[in-house]
């Protein structure tokens, strides 16, 4: 009788702190592969390429030009695809993450570094945007140049929040209590 007893013990609870996580980012990444798909689908329905190719009477004086468009549109839809696959696999990994799958740890841990150097890149790139901006304020107004400022303080202060919150993730899931939490479901 205590060899059955034995044989049928209940799972270990894991951590809150992994569920959590999990679930927070199953939502996320679902909502946003939802997303990604219909936008793919918009891309492609709604701009197809045939149409954007074909050079019209009254493109002449435009600015664009349909090669421009063409290069434009191909950019969108790819752009497109490659946000919902990018969601799709932060999906699949967020799942796995709750199961607590080691491998979807990792890949979950590379998604949060890569997180933050997308971050650090927008805080870079928003600092030299905002000194060229701010470098020639010729024929803006003192509101608009203060809209601007206020716009790239608060970009850059999400991209901080942000930072500070994916590698308090990635320390908390490479900390040795969360690691032999996964080591012991495989």
């Amino acid at each position: 009788m205590d060899k059955i007893e034995n044989a049928v013990q209940t799972p270990k609870q894991g951590s809150v702190f992994i569920s959590v996580i999990a679930w927070v980012f199953i939502i996320i990444a679902g909502f946003l592969a939802v997303m990604g798909v219909m936008e793919s689908i918009v891309f492609s329905v709604m701009f197809p390429i045939s149409y954007v190719a074909v050079p019209m009477d009254h493109m002449k004086n435009a600015v664009l030009d349909p090669a421009t468009l063409k290069h434009i549109s191909h950019t969108m839809t790819f752009a497109a695809i490659c946000f919902a696959v990018v969601n799709l696999i932060l999906l699949a990994t967020s799942i796995g993450l709750f199961k607590r799958m080691k491998l979807a740890r990792i890949f979950f841990i590379v998604f949060m570094a890569v997180g933050i150097i997308f971050s650090l890149i927008l805080i870079v790139f928003l600092g030299i945007a905002w000194r060229g901006m701010s470098a020639h304020p010729a024929g803006q107004s003192i509101a608009h140049m203060h809209l601007i400022d206020l716009f790239s303080i608060f970009a850059m202060s999400c991209s901080i929040i942000i930072c500070v919150l994916f590698a308090w993730i990635i320390k908390r899931l490479a900390s040795k209590d969360i690691r032999q939490e996964f080591t012991e479901n495989e």
